[in-house]
């Protein structure tokens, strides 16, 4: 699942903001987080409250 996240967030198909904002999502983040790291895309990253 995390692996999809990170490709669909890369390819602007899903809003990391939107997605990391529920609870449902929230146990991926960490991993998302490493593969948008590793691949270089730490802009997509943002700061949820």
């Amino acid at each position: 699942m995390a692996f999809y996240l990170a490709k669909r967030i890369e390819a602007s198909s899903l809003d990391y903001y939107t997605i990391f904002s529920s609870n449902f999502f929230k146990p991926y983040k960490a991993d998302v987080d490493a593969m948008l790291i590793a691949d270089g895309r730490q802009d997509l990253i943002v700061d949820i409250p």
